[in-house]
């Protein structure tokens, strides 16, 4: 099976129907959519020019193409291929206390001007969550956890995580008292794509 557009569409749909986020669904295609540049659609992960990382997302990729394309030869090729493992460019220290502490006094008294976003980012300051995470939790649960005290956000890997509420208290109950939204996300954005929102914060 080729990698057209019209198949990738049926790809990524294929990738929404069996769990994955959308953002993820639409990051896979756009790796697909640099294999099938390349000389062969394996040479992203040869021609040793990428990071362990990238090299490691784009064999994702195209072992999910080959799943979905019921491709055999394409399976055995990235079985035989040994990337080196994934790390980061660079290593991201904890931040230090102190510096944390100005963060969140920061945030709590600048000038914005839109009180979600302010919320958003104090969410992820004081309880150590992505942005995604935060964005992609529903009105419902919001309201919920003020109830009983705990949070269920959807964290990497589609983990159900509870989240101890109390040092984010204020901060929950100021999303609560918006009305009109289904989604964080809705908060800070039209847009339905979850790019444009994580942009913005």
């Amino acid at each position: 099976m080729e990698i057209t557009e019209k198949n990738l569409d049926r790809f990524r749909e294929w990738m929404i129907q069996r769990g994955r986020q959308e953002g993820s669904a639409k990051l896979y295609v756009t790796n697909l959519r640099s294999c099938a540049r390349e000389r062969s659609l394996t040479s992203r992960l040869v021609d040793g020019d990428l990071s362990p990382n990238t090299m490691h997302a784009n064999a994702a990729a195209l072992r999910a193409w080959a799943k979905f394309s019921k491709d055999r030869e394409l399976a055995e090729v990235l079985e035989d291929i040994r990337l080196p493992p994934p790390r980061r460019v660079r290593a991201k220290p904890p931040l230090d206390v102190d510096v944390l502490r100005r963060v969140v006094h920061h945030l709590r008294t600048c000038d914005m001007s839109n009180e979600a976003v302010r919320q958003v980012l104090l969410i992820m300051a004081l309880r150590g969550l992505r942005v995604s995470d935060v964005l992609r939790i529903p009105r419902t649960e919001v309201v919920r956890s003020l109830s009983t005290g705990r949070l269920m956000a959807v964290t990497k890997g589609r983990k159900r995580t509870p989240i101890d509420i109390r040092p984010i208290q204020r901060e929950i109950q100021a999303l609560a008292d918006i009305r009109g939204w289904t989604r964080v996300q809705d908060l800070v954005t039209d847009s339905k794509d979850p790019r444009v929102a994580t942009n913005r914060i």
